[in-house]
């Protein structure tokens, strides 16, 4: 057990913290066949066969291309279990939790994770566990809140009463959620880069290759036992100085396909105040604005212009 860090390693937790900062918010576009391989390279490793792999612009495509063929198929089906086995025996199991475990932690370097916890590893969880989980909730929370799964086109296939309530539970299913890999992901991961490259833990060398490559090549991905989804990095990335997603003027996430997300510090916003540059935004739009949130929101902004 280690229970004190030198100033030397002490000094290199900054260091680490921009390392994986630069990798979590990077807008670099992927190089699809590399993230391919580095996924087949990482079931390999675990013990899979390789997955039909499936690559997006944007985390919310992978519901057009996966999603709604299937809801297409069971259109007549007044169950959601049985929409919910269709979409099981396509993707397979959800093996997000698993990736992580096995590839980015490994049982040498349980003192991180430890009861009760050291000053070593309160120290590193402070700094560098806790301190991603806080800017990846700060940077991407408002970009998970603003898919409205709700309102794609799938509601054309549903638009009879009694179906409503097996797709709102389907809107509401962990398959969307996007974060879940990509969160564990940031957040171990320099965990065990600081442990394995700082302070020279052991480490199973293809496992840990093979979490490096999904790191460097892939944007987010959602893996599933059969399926693997690659979805690419976002081309505009806009942040304040709280690393909450804000533009003036123009989107602040941007995808290779032209989606976007307006946001003004964190609060998203529709793309007919996002694109104006807040110097210009007008006390007349108070009047016609019918969310009673976004009105708010408006007029202690304009206000405090």
């Amino acid at each position: 057990m280690i229970e004190k860090l030198t100033p030397q390693q002490t000094a290199l937790i900054p260091v680490y913290q921009e390392k994986w900062r630069k990798i979590a918010l990077s807008t670099e576009p992927i190089d699809r066949e590399k993230a391919a391989q580095s996924v087949r390279f990482a079931y390999a490793a675990l013990g899979y066969k390789e997955p039909q792999i499936i690559v997006c612009d944007r985390p919310c495509a992978a519901f057009d291309r996966i999603f709604i063929p299937i809801f297409q198929a069971c259109k007549q089906s007044p169950y959601w279990r049985e929409i919910k086995q269709e979409i099981t025996a396509v993707l397979g199991n959800d093996i997000a939790s698993e990736m992580v475990t096995n590839l980015a932690k490994r049982p040498s370097e349980m003192f991180l994770f430890r009861f009760p916890k050291t000053v070593v590893e309160q120290l590193l969880n402070h700094q560098l566990f806790n301190y991603f989980q806080a800017l990846l909730r700060s940077a991407f929370g408002s970009l998970e809140s603003s898919i409205d799964y709700r309102s794609r086109p799938i509601t054309g296939i549903y638009t009879w009463h009694e179906r409503w309530r097996e797709f709102d539970r389907f809107a509401r299913h962990p398959y969307h959620d996007i974060n879940k890999y990509f969160f564990a992901s940031i957040c171990h991961g320099v965990l065990s880069d600081f442990y394995i490259s700082v302070l020279n833990g052991d480490r199973d060398r293809v496992k840990w290759r093979s979490f490096q490559l999904l790191v460097a090549n892939c944007g987010w991905i959602y893996p599933f036992k059969n399926t693997c989804i690659i979805c690419d990095r976002p081309r505009i990335l806009s942040l304040d100085n709280q690393h909450r997603l804000h533009a003036e003027g123009g989107p602040a996430i941007q995808f290779a396909d032209g989606y976007s997300t307006y946001s003004y510090h964190g609060v998203t916003l529709p793309e007919k105040y996002g694109k104006i540059h807040p110097n210009e935004w007008r006390s007349e739009w108070l009047l016609s604005e019918e969310n009673t949130e976004l009105k708010k929101f408006l007029i202690q902004t304009i206000g405090d212009k």
